[in-house]
C-alpha cells in the first residue's frame, strides 16, 4: 500500500517521516522526527523549501516548542535551511544541534545562538528521557570530514544520512526490492570518495542490530533489504569526479565509472579487444546517437585489420598495410596531430556508409607516441559526435593498452594460421596434404555411413607429367601443379575436401554427391584443364589429365 505523503507517516513507535515530496524532483530529501515528550528529536531538519510541509506534519503529533535536539549529520541547506524558520516561530533556550565538531565549525556561522552537543564528547552517544538511546556512528568523508549517522537502539531504525540515498526517477518513500541498488549506485558513486571509505564507513554501520535505513535521499529500506544493500554497496567503486572532463549528469559519469571498471578488468585478464568493443559500443549508445563502432589495428608486420560492427562484432583482415591507412586524408590527421577529432564522410578505409555521418575519430596510443590503433565511432543519420568525443578522449588511455595488445594477438593468430596451413595443406597448390586427407577422410567416410547418404571421389592424374619436368624444367612443373590446384578449389564446393594426392596425382571427395554428378564435374575439369592455357615461361603447354569416379552408396562399407 502507497503511504499518504501529504501526512506524516508512521515508521516505528513514536518515529514518522515528517519530510515533503517534491514533484519532479530526483534528489528528495527527508526529515524524520523522534516523539519523546519535551525532548523530542528532529532528524535532519530540512530545507527552507521543505519546511511548511514538515511544520504542518511535526504539528500532527506535537508543538514545535517540544524539539529540543535537532541532528544534523552535516551541515548542507538540504539539512539546516529550515532552522531559521524554527527558531523563529518556536524558540527554546534549550534546544541543542547535535553534530561532529567539524560540522559545528561551519554552523556557528548561521549565528544561531544555539549549545551544540557533540557526539564524540559524550561516547558517540545521546540518551533521552524514559530509557531512549541514540548512538552515532562516526562515517568520514561520507560525504563530509565530519559526517555521522544516527542509530535508535529502541526501533532499531539507522538515521543513515547520506550513505544508502539515491536519485530517484519517482518518489517512493519505500524501495520496492533489490533494483533500488540501481538507484543508489550513481549517487554513490559520485558522492562518496572511493570504496575504501565507504567500506570503512559501512564496517561502523554493520556494528548495530539494524532494522531499517532511512536515508535523508532516495528511499526508506525495510529489514528484508538492509543486509542486500550493505553487501552491494561493498563493492560499488566511487569517486566518479576523478574523471575530470565530462560534466553532464551523474548518471552519464555512473555508465563511465562502469565502462572503466570493465576496462581496468580487461586491462587486468587479458580480454581481446574484440571481447570489449560490444561493450564500449553500448556504452556509447546509452547516452549519444551511435551507429556503429570499429577499430583499425596492425600486427607486428603492418598489416590492418578491422574490428567491429552495428550489431555483430567481427574482425576483417583488410589486405593493406598500415603506410596505406597513414596516407588516407581522413586518418593521416591522427598520425600527425595525435588528438581526437570529428569528421564528416561516407567512407573510411575499407568501409562505405550510405551516406555522410558524423564520424568521432580516436587515435589510441600511449601519451605521446605515434598511434598504433585508431577507433571510429560513426553516428546515426544527422546525428552529431560532440557528446562521444569528451567520452572517447578519457577512455583512450585503456582502450590504447588493450588495442596494443591485440597487435601481439594478431601476429601471434596470424602465425598460428601459417603453422596450421603448413601442417594441413600442400604449400604449392593450396589444396589439403594427404595427412589430413587420412584424418578427415575417414570422418567423411564414417559420416556417409552413419546418415546414410551419397559419397564419391575424384582421382585426377596429370598425364605425361614426367615429360612436362623434363622438357621445361621443374620450376615450371611446379606452376602447372599450382594452376591446376587453383582450378580444383574454385571447382570445388565448400563441404567437399580437395586433395593434392602425391606427385601429380589429386583427390576430389565429394559428400553427398552420387557417381552421376561426380562424373560431371570429372568431365567439366577434364575440359577445363584440356582447355586451359598453361603458359609459365611464356610458351604454351598442352596439358591433359585422366580422372577416375569411384562411389560409396548407400549401405557401402
Amino acid at each position: 500500500m502507497t503511504p499518504d505523503t501529504s501526512k506524516s507517516v508512521q515508521i516505528a513507535e513514536n518515529i514518522y517521516w515528517v519530510g515533503n515530496e517534491i514533484p519532479d524532483d530526483q534528489f528528495q530529501c527527508h526529515v524524520y522526527l523522534i516523539v519523546n515528550g519535551d525532548e523530542s528529536v528532529l532528524i535532519d531538519p530540512g530545507s527552507r523549501i521543505t519546511w511548511p510541509e514538515t511544520r504542518k506534519k511535526i504539528q500532527e503529533h506535537i508543538p514545535l516548542e517540544s524539539i529540543k535536539y535537532l541532528v544534523c549529520h552535516h551541515q548542507d541547506p538540504d539539512i539546516t535551511g529550515a532552522i531559521d524558520f524554527l527558531l523563529r516561530e518556536a524558540p527554546r533556550p534549550d534546544r541543542a544541534i547535535v553534530c561532529h565538531w567539524r560540522t559545528e565549525a561551519l554552523l556557528v556561522h548561521y549565528n544561531w545562538h544555539l549549545p551544540f552537543y557533540r557526539p564524540e564528547d559524550h561516547d558517540w552517544k545521546l540518551e533521552l528521557p524514559g530509557g531512549r538511546m541514540l548512538r552515532f556512528p562516526f562515517t568520514p568523508y561520507l560525504h563530509f570530514p565530519g559526517a555521522i549517522c544516527t542509530f535508535d537502539e529502541t526501533s532499531g531504525i539507522l538515521f543513515s544520512s547520506d550513505v544508502f540515498g539515491a536519485f530517484t526517477k519517482e518518489f517512493r518513500l519505500f524501495a520496492k526490492d533489490e533494483s533500488y541498488f540501481e538507484q543508489m549506485r550513481p549517487f554513490h558513486e559520485h558522492y562518496m570518495p572511493s570504496r575504501e571509505i565507504l567500506n570503512h564507513g559501512l564496517k561502523q554501520i554493520e556494528k548495530f542490530p539494524i532494522q531499517m535505513i532511512a536515508p535523508q535521499h532516495g528511499s526508506i529500506i525495510r529489514k528484508e533489504l538492509v543486509r542486500p544493500m550493505i553487501e552491494a554497496l561493498k563493492s560499488l567503486d566511487c569517486g566518479l569526479f576523478l574523471m575530470p572532463v565530462y560534466r553532464k549528469s551523474i548518471q552519464e559519469l555512473s555508465h563511465l565509472n562502469a565502462l572503466h571498471r570493465t576496462m581496468m578488468n580487461a586491462m587486468l585478464s587479458g580480454v581481446r579487444l574484440l571481447d570489449t568493443v560490444e561493450k564500449t559500443r553500448d556504452f556509447l549508445t546509452a547516452f549519444a546517437a551511435v551507429e556503429s563502432l570499429y577499430f583499425f589495428v596492425w600486427d607486428e608486420s603492418g598489416m590492418v585489420y578491422r574490428i567491429g560492427g552495428k550489431e555483430k562484432v567481427e574482425e576483417k583482415s583488410l589486405g593493406v598495410g598500415v603506410e596505406v591507412i597513414r596516407k588516407d586524408p581522413i586518418f593521416a590527421p591522427l598520425f600527425r596531430d595525435r588528438e581526437v577529432m570529428t569528421t564528416a564522410t561516407d567512407k573510411l578505409p575499407s568501409l562505405s556508409l550510405p551516406e555522410k555521418r558524423n564520424i568521432c575519430l580516436a587515435p589510441l596510443a600511449s601519451h605521446g607516441n605515434a598511434p598504433y590503433s585508431i577507433a571510429a565511432v560513426i553516428m546515426k543519420s544527422g546525428a552529431d559526435s560532440g557528446r562521444v568525443c569528451p567520452f572517447m578522449d578519457e577512455i583512450r588511455p585503456m582502450l590504447g593498452v588493450i588495442s596494443r595488445r591485440e597487435e601481439a594477438f594478431l601476429t601471434v593468430e596470424k602465425e598460428r594460421e601459417q603453422f596450421y596451413r603448413r601442417a594441413v595443406l600442400d604449400m604449392l597448390t593450396g589444396l589439403y596434404n594427404r595427412y589430413y586427407m587420412n584424418a578427415e577422410g575417414v570422418k567423411e567416410v564414417q559420416k556417409a555411413a552413419r546418415y546414410e547418404y551419397s559419397l564419391s571421389c575424384i582421382m585426377i592424374d596429370i598425364d605425361h607429367f614426367k615429360e612436362i619436368n623434363d622438357t621445361h624444367g621443374h620450376p615450371v612443373g611446379d606452376a602447372v601443379l599450382e594452376e591446376i590446384g587453383h582450378i580444383i578449389r574454385q571447382a570445388a564446393r565448400d563441404v567437399d575436401l580437395p586433395v593434392r594426392y602425391g606427385g601429380e596425382e589429386f583427390l576430389l571427395i565429394l559428400p553427398h554427391t552420387d557417381a552421376t554428378g561426380a562424373e560431371k564435374l570429372a568431365e567439366r575439369l577434364r575440359n577445363q584443364i584440356s582447355f586451359h592455357t598453361f603458359r609459365p615461361s611464356g610458351v604454351p603447354i598442352p596439358v591433359t589429365i585422366s580422372l577416375g569416379v569411384a562411389e560409396m552408396k548407400r549401405g557401402d562399407t
